[in-house]
């Protein structure tokens, strides 16, 4: 039994902009989409900063932007003029109310709080295992970052 047409581990910078622009985009309207991660993200807990020309998709949002970049030690010092790039900055509480105000006015998505336990392909769909329930779907866009095959490499000449 398919629950979902999109699952979405992760409510990371990843997973919420994929979720941000499937929100977007009216091919997805009649698809169903989940976004698991086990805890819901509102607090200011990073921010992105990021080289961009003029006006962006995200301006409404910024916390601060710099027109001027500054180079400098004790034997050399410079300030110049970044024309036409602005460096902006976002906090993440910010953007993750843009992206959740984005998908709660959507009837088609839906975010579940659960710890991610494991994830499998079944022929045609995926198969997640949380520790309060599974959920079965026909895509996965996985933004979790494995840390165990980094720690379990050996080191090898090839």
């Amino acid at each position: 039994m398919i629950n979902y047409d999109y699952i979405i581990l992760g409510s990371g910078l990843s997973g919420l902009l994929s979720a941000y622009r499937m929100a977007n985009d009216a091919w997805f309207d009649d698809k169903s989409v989940v976004i698991i991660d086990k805890e819901i993200k509102n607090q200011n807990d990073r921010t992105w900063c990021f080289w961009e020309e003029a006006n962006g998709e995200f301006d409404s949002i910024l916390s601060k932007t710099w027109e001027k970049a500054f180079i400098g030690n004790q034997d050399f010092q410079q300030s110049f003029e970044m024309n036409p790039y602005l460096y902006k900055m976002i906090r993440s509480s910010d953007f993750y109310q843009l992206v959740f105000d984005a998908i709660s006015a959507k009837s088609n998505f839906t975010f579940i709080n659960d710890k991610i336990l494991s994830w499998k392909t079944n022929g045609n769909s995926v198969e997640v295992q949380g520790k309060n329930k599974s959920y079965n779907g026909y895509y996965l866009l996985n933004s979790f970052f494995d840390v165990n095959p980094v720690l379990n490499q050996k080191n090898t000449l090839i």
